[in-house]
């Protein structure tokens, strides 16, 4: 057994003492010499024991998010401003979405660029109810060219963004 290997089976076992899970553990193992920073190993595993407890609508969320991803894959990032789709996004539905992406990516970008990932999670699984209510009233797929841009880059959009 090499010296690291054993400082991490002691590392490990104190963890697991403390009440981390064997598996949130393991998860941090796989970083290269975590043992000689034990600050850095502490903080990855309180980052991995919160996961465990994820509420459902970050479950629906993902779901959503992968329905998202799954219809934009072949599409790239415009760069259009937002903005740009209230005049043609006018179903209530979209709007809706479109006004709460308005509203959330400052804050969402702004924990993101803080270090925040766990409070831009609970930030952005505040759009499950809007996302979902779009899929369930919205023809992504609209006849009308300019309608069925919009509603694309808004997906888009949402799955570059998230």
């Amino acid at each position: 057994m090499q010296l690291g290997e054993f400082f991490w089976e002691r590392e490990a076992h104190l963890f697991e003492r403390r009440g981390f899970k064997s598996d949130e553990v393991r998860v941090v193992s796989g970083l290269v010499s975590v043992w000689s920073k034990p600050f850095y190993c502490s903080a990855c595993v309180s980052m991995q024991h919160p996961r465990r407890a994820v509420p459902k609508s970050f479950r629906i969320l993902a779901f959503l998010f992968k329905r998202v991803k799954n219809i934009t894959k072949e599409l790239t990032d415009k760069g259009i401003d937002l903005t740009a789709f209230v005049p043609v996004l006018q179903e209530p539905s979209e709007a809706a979405l479109l006004n709460e992406m308005l509203q959330r990516w400052p804050t969402i970008d702004k924990a993101l660029k803080d270090g925040q990932l766990i409070e831009a999670m609970h930030k952005l699984a505040k759009l499950h109810a809007p996302v979902d209510k779009f899929f369930k009233d919205v023809l992504v797929m609209a006849e009308d060219p300019a309608i069925r841009e919009a509603r694309l880059g808004l997906l888009t959009q949402l799955r570059v963004r998230s």
